[in-house]
């Protein structure tokens, strides 16, 4: 029987592992002088930190400046939006399409300044 590895963590992920669920067909070669290698990529190997939520997801797309954003931190994603603002209240990473500007100060959705809008 065929081994069901993870080509990145060497871990199995056949059937009753817990590891079977989300996992994707992969292949992999270190190095040119390398073996090529046929397997599969567990769930904990694809993810990646969301640069907005700081979550680690597997269900992301990579913005301009190729930083990772989930699905629910940008649910649109025919729309690629850059997160290269800072809220100056709480130092979080925002984008000019959802952040608050008031008195010349960035805010995020979090932060909006009491009587903004008003």
């Amino acid at each position: 029987m065929e081994q069901q590895i993870c080509l990145w963590c060497r871990e199995d992920t056949s059937f009753g592992t817990g590891k079977f669920v989300n996992r994707i067909p992969a292949s992999k070669q270190d190095s040119i002088d390398d073996e090529y290698e046929t397997g599969y990529q567990c769930a904990d190997c694809q993810a990646e930190e969301c640069s907005v939520c700081k979550q680690s997801v597997i269900e992301y797309s990579f913005t301009e400046n190729c930083d990772a954003i989930c699905y629910e931190c940008n649910p649109d994603e025919d729309e690629d939006y850059v997160y290269d603002r800072e809220c100056d209240d709480c130092g979080a990473k925002t984008c000019a399409e959802v952040a608050y500007f008031y008195e010349d100060k960035t805010f995020c959705e979090d932060c909006c300044p009491d009587g903004y809008g008003e």
